[in-house]
């Protein structure tokens, strides 16, 4: 099953609507049930991402992928891929609203365009990093069109936004809240990520926030990736860990799952695992319901 691949401008515009065409003219002719859309986070060139999106189509068959890709590189990188003050915080910031923007503003249309023209698609989001804010952001945009949600389920990977944006107070509680996603929001989080661990919250601080219990589950500017989804009641998260597939299916009806990674996923970028594809074809194997 090949991968496709979407490329937007810092807007969220089309670079090329050829790729979209190509996309549509795909799902017309094969009339897949689901198709993935897998973001990639900041800092990642043309080639990383498309080693990404190449994973992901691979390790997803039959699932179709379809790669959405952003201007999410214009500083150099420093060698630990850590924020460092100075430009490279600068680069996070920008990114940081960058994901967002094209997420409301690319990916948001793109999904209405899609269940426009093959509403019995499932469409699922994934993305990592950045990547995790873009596809909330469409989550969010999209909302519940009709009195029902777009998105079937949508898998953050090491996402680096606060981990309590899901929250009452988050600036993404409505996702959770008004359930914008029909399935499951299902979250990895890793100790071994030092770049959502220590660096999110750094910048986060040098913003103008508390350094207090800097990247812990208690600092209010903490990472998902580091620490899951925070500051949600009982009945809204479940905590299992990534790999438990036989547990995951028992839970499936929580807006919000939280899947301990330490011992799979250790490092920011060291996602393309086992693992993860298999959570991934288990949302993606979720009937379509009502409402």
């Amino acid at each position: 099953m090949p991968y496709f691949r979407i490329d937007f401008d810092a807007s969220g515009r089309f670079r090329n609507p050829a790729q979209r065409d190509e996309f549509f003219a795909f799902l017309q002719r094969e009339r897949p049930a689901a198709v993935l859309m897998a973001a990639h986070g900041w800092l990642n060139d043309t080639e990383a991402s498309g080693r990404m999106f190449a994973w992901f189509g691979e390790a997803l068959r039959p699932l179709p992928v379809c790669g959405i890709a952003w201007p999410s590189h214009p500083l150099k990188r420093n060698a630990a891929g850590v924020v460092k003050a100075g430009i490279e915080a600068t680069s996070y910031y920008l990114m940081k609203e960058r994901a967002a923007k094209v997420g409301a503003g690319g990916l948001a249309p793109l999904v209405r365009s899609l269940k426009q023209l093959m509403p019995e698609t499932r469409v699922h989001f994934a993305g990592h990093s950045f990547g995790g804010r873009l596809i909330t952001a469409a989550a969010m945009a999209i909302g519940r069109p009709g009195g029902g949600p777009l998105v079937e389920s949508m898998m953050l990977l090491q996402a680096a936004f606060s981990q309590f944006a899901f929250s009452p107070q988050g600036l993404y509680r409505p996702v959770v809240a008004e359930r914008m996603v029909r399935g499951p929001i299902a979250v990895t989080h890793s100790v071994h990520d030092k770049a959502v661990g220590m660096a999110y919250p750094v910048a986060s601080m040098l913003k103008r926030q508390n350094a207090s219990r800097l990247g812990g589950p208690n600092d209010p500017y903490g990472g998902l990736g580091a620490n899951g989804a925070r500051g949600l009641t009982a009945e809204e998260c479940i905590h299992l860990n990534l790999g438990d597939v036989a547990s995951l299916g028992q839970f499936l009806h929580y807006p919000v799952i939280n899947l301990n990674a330490d011992r799979v996923i250790l490092g920011h970028s060291d996602f393309c695992k086992p693992q993860v594809a298999e959570t991934l074809k288990a949302l993606a194997a979720l009937p379509a319901a009502a409402g």
